[in-house]
């Protein structure tokens, strides 16, 4: 699977969150959560400069529905995600899926990259 561009990623973690970002890297995660499958990636972390408290947001690429792009994930929230590998595990495992379903605010998000990214 071809990597997602950083600065798509970026762009993405920036409108979503509203604020200036500072880019902290990246590290290769494999996760393992129960009921799921194993997952193998890079995961990029982003401090939304500004935010009070501090938040560190994770994002990476992942296939879109169809295999015809990809969505950017975001993590966010010491509460949920206090490490990469943990940002992965909240993901999989469909940590507050019932509040994405209503529309409030969350610490686990997905949205489709344009295919221009």
């Amino acid at each position: 699977m071809p990597a997602v561009p950083v600065l798509a990623l970026a762009e993405a973690v920036q409108r979503r969150h509203r604020g200036a970002l500072a880019y902290r890297g990246s590290s290769w995660v494999a996760v393992e959560a129960p009921g799921t499958r194993p997952w193998i990636g890079r995961v990029h972390a982003f401090d939304v400069l500004g935010a009070d408290p501090p938040r560190r947001i994770w994002a990476w690429g992942a296939p879109s529905p169809g295999g015809s792009g990809f969505d950017c994930v975001t993590v966010g929230g010491d509460e949920v995600a206090g490490s990469p590998q943990a940002a992965v595990r909240a993901y999989l495992t469909g940590a507050s899926s019932t509040s994405n379903r209503t529309g409030q605010s969350l610490p686990v998000r997905k949205r489709r990259l344009s295919s221009g990214s």
